[in-house]
């Protein structure tokens, strides 16, 4: 059926029949199906947000005792209406006879003719999941209210599996817009069957829909929530990367600074932020200089040319953090020995110290610059001097002592 609407969704499209929007998910094909169906009303017929909304109150009452489509009696459904819709008991019978004679969407039983259920039963799941989402958006007690009350119907979740499906549909596509709890996709996914990792991947897409919005907030503390929500995602939020860098020249530094932060956080999933973060080396602010020096290190070994080049810079704190972080590669930061072995010899005596520390943590792979560190052990710091005899000993084992020795 749902192949069916859409192919004569896409033929209308074509044709120039239907409006431009083509819809993309199944509640929207489901609300352009009902557009289809209103397209040549007059004037003084409902138009189509009026269709919609009394299909959806309508669809509801059908539902929502066994949360199967069920029939049900047209006085009822004509009380829910005037309640729901805030109408006059003629313009109730007006609105819902369009929906039966006009659009031919709800059909009548009974021997008294008295009794109205839908034509079909996905457009009536379908819309009673919309009425439903609008109804509870971010009110977590509905949402568990209602939980409770499917697993208890009979047969569940089994006998209301089309429900349960159109609800979690009308969810995904309506969640970030109304503020759908988190846990309520992955609850009624659970309950459909789906497998842990869709969830989880479902998720982790629903969270982002809801925070990359977030980010062109104006209000400092919202964005900065929203960044530190998308770093607790690590690699999950790899495709907002583009989103997250866009931010990372904002005037707050308190912003670049998390940003930054985030980007590590996906580890090798930040690599394509190498190039602004070697760029964000040179802000104003050293707290998001450093931020952007340790996010290197977190990204990987791809990252060690950036950290390398970061040796050079004209700042001495700058050298140290970039020498410092680059101690965590160990052994796989060989290539940083020659930039190294430079800074051993530099004017500030913190960046000689963190370079002698991390060419111990090297090891056997520094040992091209041994004679600088000899050259260390009787310099003027003594905690230079220290670190390189240490840094002597990782890098040579027992023959440290011999060496020392022998350079005095």
């Amino acid at each position: 059926m749902l192949a069916k609407l859409y192919a004569e969704q896409l033929i209308a499209h074509k044709s120039g029949i239907a409006d431009t929007y083509l819809p993309d998910n199944i509640p929207d094909l489901m609300l352009s199906y009902l557009n289809e169906l209103n397209r040549d009303h007059n004037p003084n017929q409902p138009d189509n947000p009026t269709v919609h909304q009394d299909a959806k109150v309508t669809a509801w009452e059908c539902l929502k005792y066994t949360f199967r489509p069920s029939p049900v009696k047209r006085e009822t459904l004509l009380t829910e209406l005037e309640l729901a819709c805030g109408i006059d008991s003629a313009t109730a019978k007006i609105r819902l006879g369009h929906l039966q004679t006009r659009l031919r969407i709800l059909q009548t039983f009974g021997p008294a003719q008295d009794q109205i259920s839908f034509s079909l039963d996905p457009l009536a799941e379908c819309l009673a999941a919309l009425y439903l989402v609008e109804l509870y958006s971010n009110e977590t007690y509905l949402w568990n209210n209602f939980m409770i009350q499917a697993d208890a119907m009979p047969g569940a979740p089994e006998s209301i599996h089309g429900f349960l499906l159109a609800l979690r549909d009308c969810c995904l596509s309506r969640g970030v817009e109304r503020d759908i709890p988190e846990n309520v996709l992955n609850e009624l996914g659970q309950r459909v069957g789906l497998s842990t990792e869709m969830l989880r991947r479902n998720q982790i897409d629903q969270r982002l829909a809801r925070l990359v919005p977030k980010l062109s907030n104006g209000v400092l503390e919202t964005k900065l929530r929203a960044i530190r929500e998308l770093g607790d995602l690590g690699a999950a939020a790899q495709s907002v990367l583009p989103a997250l860098v866009r931010e990372i020249h904002a005037p707050e530094w308190q912003i670049r600074q998390e940003v930054i932060k985030t980007i590590g956080l996906m580890g090798a999933e930040g690599r394509n932020a190498i190039p602004v973060l070697v760029d964000r080396m040179r802000d104003d602010d050293r707290r998001v200089v450093c931020e952007a020096v340790a996010s290197l290190g977190k990204i990987g070994t791809i990252a060690i040319p950036a950290l390398v080049s970061a040796l050079d810079s004209k700042t001495a704190y700058i050298r140290s953090t970039a020498a410092w972080i680059l101690a965590n590669f160990e052994e796989g930061a060989n290539s940083a020995v020659p930039a190294l072995r430079k800074v051993l010899q530099d004017e500030d005596w913190q960046v000689q110290w963190v370079a002698a520390y991390t060419l111990g943590s090297i090891g056997t792979g520094a040992k091209e610059a041994v004679p600088d560190l000899i050259i260390s052990c009787s310099g003027e710091y003594g905690l230079v001097r220290q670190e390189a005899s240490r840094a002597l000993w990782r890098i040579n084992g027992e023959a440290a002592s011999k060496i020392v020795e022998a350079s005095r």
